[in-house]
């Protein structure tokens, strides 16, 4: 079943949250769903030299730009602007409110340079993906598909670990994915849903949990999107139901003592989308407005 349904206007700018119930009971969630509205009341003004500075290692990516907000008035800009950057449209590893490094109050602008490296990214790797929009032709790093069981099952190609390799560059969804069934003539209603098992060798297991993230599962961090290593065939293994498409993919790793990307690697070559969210707080509404939205490509193909 597909269904479709405006959603209502909204008073101000900023984030919202759409909660679907079953029969009007709060107990009972069917979707959530985050979105923001955004006026465009600030500009923005980026620099030349957007990733991997010579001073930073070089898995890094910095962003450094100007908010001119000589279109609004903004008494106390350092307590009232709160910014946000966000990664690849992911919010598990946003940078939030971030604080401008100077002031200009005659010019009415807010200068944004991260000296600190705990406010740079990790540039991270090129997304690994996965091709299966069609069942009767499956595509790119698919191994083995089982159709004689419902839903059927794929096997994604074995993955290795890509810490100790150079940077290859290759275009992705920037972790993003995409519903189509090439084996029908209307792809988003017909598309089957596949019980898609996906592996990694790590040559050596750490002791952490690895997680299978991306957009299709809102970068998730749970059981659900663990994975679980199994010691006769050496590897980590996790088996989700997607629907029929294409999907970029990574492993994480959460922990303490090593990078999340530590299966993956980091290179500043990486090809990434940044959002810059500037929000205000004025005394009146008492709410974070958000007064601009920004997209800056980093290395874009």
């Amino acid at each position: 079943m597909h269904y479709r349904f405006p959603i209502p206007s909204v008073k101000i700018p900023g984030n919202y949250l759409l909660i679907i119930y079953r029969d009007g009971n709060p107990s009972d969630l069917i979707i959530s769903r985050r979105f923001i509205v955004f006026s465009q009341d600030v500009n923005l003004r980026i620099d030349n030299q957007l990733a991997g500075g010579g001073t930073l290692r070089a898995g890094n990516q910095q962003l450094n730009f100007v908010i001119d907000y000589s279109r609004m008035e903004i008494v106390n800009p350092m307590e009232t602007v709160h910014v946000v950057i966000r990664q690849n449209y992911r919010w598990d590893n946003a940078r939030i409110d971030i604080k401008p490094s100077f002031i200009r109050d005659s010019n009415s602008e807010l200068e944004y340079r991260f000296f600190d490296q705990a406010m740079v990214f990790n540039a991270g790797n090129e997304f690994r993906f996965v091709d299966f929009r069609s069942l009767n032709f499956p595509g790119q790093n698919t191994a083995k598909l089982n159709r004689t069981v419902r839903p059927f099952q794929l096997s994604v190609q074995q993955d290795k670990i890509r810490y100790n390799e150079v940077y290859s560059q290759y275009n992705d969804f920037n972790g993003n994915y995409e519903i189509d069934n090439r084996d029908a003539d209307d792809p988003k209603i017909s598309s089957n849903y596949v019980e898609v098992t996906f592996s990694l060798n790590p040559i050596k297991p750490v002791n952490d949990p690895v997680f299978l993230v991306g957009a299709f599962n809102g970068w998730e961090r749970n059981d659900e999107n663990k994975m679980r290593y199994n010691s006769s065939k050496s590897v980590y293994e996790a088996t989700i139901l997607l629907k029929q498409g294409f999907y970029n993919y990574q492993y994480l790793v959460q922990s303490s003592t090593i990078d999340a990307n530590y299966f993956e690697g980091d290179h500043f070559e990486t090809e990434n989308v940044y959002e810059v969210l500037v929000y205000n707080r004025p005394f009146r509404p008492n709410a974070d407005i958000l007064v601009g939205y920004f997209v800056i490509p980093v290395n874009p193909r």
